[in-house]
């Protein structure tokens, strides 16, 4: 049996934070893989989200294309995407990593595309951004966020989710959500089988946040194609039938309170 493990949601600041969030990612999904039995073949996905107008990925991309590498740990192949890139440890353990970028919408709510390799402008209305984006060959995910579900917001993404119609609009449960906060009732559509759950870690833009990519994610029974790996993905979770499982815990309300207390400072 084959299976996908992948952590929905990882921003990297910038490619010299790669071997770090790589060895952390590798670290988090064998232990998320022991944890739950997937004991066979498994691709281990990481959605690589770039903000506003970030290259990460796009160096990235390169350094493959032209057989380059920030670390002597691993070596970065090309796929025949240019949304996918695969890390591969010495090994034999093996990243893919697929291109995604967040956007914040007019109500300050976040999308994440993933698939999108090309910049996006914040500031369009959620609806204008849903609407736009689902003509593309994208996922499209709106990740928790501390107090972005919360009134006003919080109805406009659930008209949003009740009004949605098609397969490739996602909700996205957050590592940085404290086990005591519980998920928003909008995520019982997950259950009904519309908008289903693709949880991801979400490191924050904390110094050694890169370490949780891999603690939060979601894993599937399924196969990655080598040459496509966006593609064989996205139909996969696309497809009703396709069983999700989350995995990961919320964080602990010491970890919350001063990574909230940290970002203030930063601002």
């Amino acid at each position: 049996m084959s299976w996908i493990i992948a952590d929905a949601h990882v921003h990297l600041p910038s490619v010299e934070h790669l071997a770090s969030l790589a060895t952390s990612a590798r670290r988090n999904f064998l232990r998320a893989e022991r944890r739950h039995r997937l004991a066979d073949a498994v691709s281990r996905c990481l959605f690589l989200a770039d903000l506003r107008d970030g290259t990460t990925f796009a160096q990235i991309r390169s350094l493959a294309e032209e057989r380059r590498t920030p670390s002597d740990a691993f070596a970065l192949h090309p796929t025949r995407e240019a949304q996918a890139v695969r890390l591969a440890f010495h090994d034999g353990c093996a990243l893919v990593l697929i291109a995604a970028r967040q956007i914040v919408t007019a109500e300050a709510i976040e999308v994440l595309a993933i698939g999108l390799t090309r910049p996006y402008a914040d500031g369009r209305p959620l609806g204008m951004v849903l609407e736009d984006l689902s003509r593309e060959d994208l996922l499209l995910i709106l990740p928790w966020g501390v107090g972005k579900w919360l009134g006003q917001r919080g109805r406009i993404i659930a008209d949003a989710v009740d009004g949605w119609r098609g397969d490739q609009l996602f909700l996205g449960d957050n590592g940085n959500r404290p086990f005591f906060w519980p998920l928003p009732p909008v995520f019982a559509a997950g259950q009904r089988g519309r908008c289903r759950n693709l949880p991801g870690s979400d490191p924050l833009p904390l110094a050694g946040e890169e370490g949780q990519a891999g603690r939060c994610g979601f894993w599937c029974e399924g196969v990655v194609d080598a040459d496509r790996p966006f593609a064989s993905v996205a139909a996969l979770l696309r497809d009703p039938v396709t069983a999700l499982h989350p995995y990961g815990a919320g964080e602990t309300a010491y970890r919350f309170c001063r990574n909230q207390l940290l970002l203030r400072m930063a601002r």
